[in-house]
């Protein structure tokens, strides 16, 4: 009786054991060494909701969102550490070129850091009427210069923060996202009610564009160049949008899902990542053709993705209550999939 007792504690212990390892297989845990196929909880100590992400190298990169919140880590987003940014405004987007970091949010808010966030300049762009107006995205696309955009079809460029230009993009409707290609020459931003204005000149002129939606769009980016150039444009309902230089046409792809999705990114022509609200997480291998979900660890709203276009293993997300994910496997194939 007492030999069965043991093989059968034997037993147990090499079964707890096994389901550990199995768990720290799979990316269940929430630090920075987890190493599973999926989407991994990173922690950030804040329950401030982030809405922008962006990387200068897979180490050091800057997260903004609530109430002037600017995060930086220096280890690949193991740790975060809080900068004094000057502003209580919420912060909707942030983007870098180096140590040279921007970021814009409500009430007009414009910050910017030449030095990797060692300190924060407070910006003073173009208003209308009570300066109340959000700017949501920031793009520096065609380095140097930021290019921004915001409610009421705001779209505004400086060269440096001193001197600002507003352009009259053709809509009053309310901007989301804004991307800049070619060089600086080529411009696109997207917003209410399926929104795109375009411009072939670097802003002198602007059109309004039928995108065949009248879903909100949250986020567009570019991938390619010359006649293979496409942009991706995502937003409420499921809504996936590209389009293509050849045909100068826009188009929609099959999603699955209701979610309301808020960002997206491309490291090449075949291989982007789309995220969205309750923890959405969409990839495709084959240039949007077809898109796959992926686990990742949340069921909170994800705002922003970034990875960049020479490393497409390495990405990061964030999203509310202070969320920040991490792959080092690229978030995983099909052929993964635990769910």
């Amino acid at each position: 009786m007492r030999k069965n007792y043991r093989i059968l504690v034997l037993l147990a212990a090499l079964f707890i054991v096994s389901a550990l390892a199995f768990i720290a297989g799979c990316g269940a845990g929430t630090g920075g060494g987890t190493r599973g196929y999926f989407w991994n909880v990173q922690n950030t100590d804040i329950n401030k909701n982030l809405y922008g992400i962006t990387f200068k190298d897979v180490n050091t990169g800057w997260v903004a969102g609530e109430t002037g919140t600017v995060l930086k880590t220096t280890n690949s987003a193991i740790d975060w550490t809080k900068e004094t940014t000057g502003t209580t405004s919420n912060l909707r987007d942030i983007k870098s070129y180096g140590d040279d970091v921007w970021a814009c949010g409500d009430s007009m808010t414009v910050i910017r850091s030449t030095n990797g966030g060692s300190s924060w300049e407070n910006l003073n762009p173009l208003r209308r009427q009570t300066g109340e107006e959000s700017l949501h995205s920031v793009s520096l696309g065609g380095y140097p210069g930021a290019w921004f955009c915001g409610d009421d079809g705001v779209v505004q460029f400086t060269e440096d923060g001193t001197v600002w230009v507003a352009f009259d993009t053709g809509t009053t409707q309310n901007l989301y996202d804004i991307v800049v290609y070619n060089d600086g020459k080529n411009i696109a931003a997207v917003g209410e009610d399926g929104t795109v204005v375009m411009s072939d000149d670097s802003g002198t002129s602007w059109r309004v564009v039928d995108s065949g939606s009248n879903d909100d769009l949250f986020a567009v980016t570019a991938v390619g160049n010359g006649s293979s150039l496409k942009l991706w444009a995502v937003g409420s309902n499921g809504t996936i949008l590209y389009y293509t230089a050849a045909t100068g046409e826009w188009n929609d792809v099959k999603s699955y899902t209701d979610e309301d999705l808020q960002g997206v990114c491309f490291g090449n022509q075949d291989t982007g990542w789309v995220v969205g609200n309750n923890g959405k997480i969409l990839k495709t291998n084959d240039g949007g053709l077809s898109w796959f979900d992926q686990y990742s660890e949340s069921d909170e709203n994800l705002h922003d993705v970034y990875f960049s276009s020479t490393d497409l293993v390495d990405g990061f997300i964030c999203g509310n209550k202070g969320l920040i994910l991490k792959t080092i496997t690229g978030g995983g194939n099909p052929d993964y999939e635990g769910h």
